[in-house]
């Protein structure tokens, strides 16, 4: 079987070709390659440990302290 050309395809085959190659690298990039990975129990542990930390005012920080302390204007 001889391979095809591009000058041989319709537009309609082309683009159908695009599309699905567009398709394919889209759900590569955005995948998760992680999705049904488990995490290992120590992970588990300090994730549940972080959050049931009680946060309030004297345990975080305003955008403006976080900037002077970068030097950066706000």
């Amino acid at each position: 079987m001889g391979q095809t050309q591009i000058s041989d395809l319709t537009i309609e085959e082309l683009r159908t070709i695009i599309q699905e190659a567009v398709r394919q690298s889209l759900q590569e990039i955005l995948s998760d390659p992680d999705l049904g990975a488990e995490l290992r129990p120590e992970v588990v542990n300090r994730l549940r440990r972080s959050l049931s930390k009680s946060w309030d005012e004297d345990n975080t920080a305003t955008a403006e302290d976080v900037a002077q302390r970068l030097g950066l204007k706000w």
